[in-house]
């Protein structure tokens, strides 16, 4: 008898034990604006309420990373000026510095447009992703399309403005990434967002 008492309190206990995880991990941890993870003084997680939402701060399992191709090759000729691809660096989520991939594909661009007598001006067009909140991808997106004016600036002589700079990623966006729940797949799959375009400007 005794020995059935002590089982069944055993698996009693595991019973409580696995529902008391499993209500942690169904807790929705609080996020800055930034996206950020809050944590208290502690470095425990803030978790504002309780609803089917993964807990961030519970136990993962690993995730395999993933490899958004995009191009960063050097632009060949004036001919591939057309595409807008040719005209597009990206960047790191939540970064406005260049790459160093992106800095090559900037500096064969430039090459390209010293050899044409008709481009007169460039616009520097930024975006984001859909993380944040409008005013933060605003600056951001900003921050990007400058470091590229910047370094455009550099190599050629032409005028390279900064405009019509888009900020809102969900607005702006290329990718259908929307429905993805796991944020760093998200993440991931927004990489085309985070882009500068160059507009040049022809001789009429």
């Amino acid at each position: 008898m005794k020995i059935n008492k002590i089982i069944g309190l055993a698996l009693l206990s595991m019973s409580f034990a696995n529902a008391v995880y499993a209500g942690q991990s169904a807790q929705k941890t609080a996020r800055d604006e930034r996206d950020n993870i809050v944590t208290n003084s502690f470095g425990n997680c803030v978790v504002t309420k309780w609803d089917a939402s993964e807990n961030a701060c519970a136990p993962k399992a690993k995730l395999e990373p993933i490899t958004v191709p995009m191009t960063q090759e050097p632009v060949a000729s004036i001919a591939d000026l057309s595409a807008e691809e040719a005209r597009t660096v990206y960047f790191d989520f939540n970064k406005s510095d260049l790459s160093s991939e992106a800095q090559s594909k900037l500096t064969s661009l430039a090459d390209i447009v010293k050899q044409s007598k008709e481009i007169v001006s460039a616009d520097v067009v930024g975006y984001t992703d859909m993380i944040g909140d409008d005013a933060y991808n605003i600056a951001l997106s900003t921050k990007r399309a400058a470091s590229v004016q910047a370094y455009l600036g550099g190599l050629i002589n032409i005028p390279t403005n900064l405009a019509n700079v888009r900020g809102l990623g969900k607005a702006n966006s290329v990718t259908k990434c929307a429905d993805e729940k796991n944020r760093d797949k998200k993440i991931a799959c927004m990489a085309q967002d985070r882009r500068v375009v160059v507009e040049f400007k022809y001789k009429k």
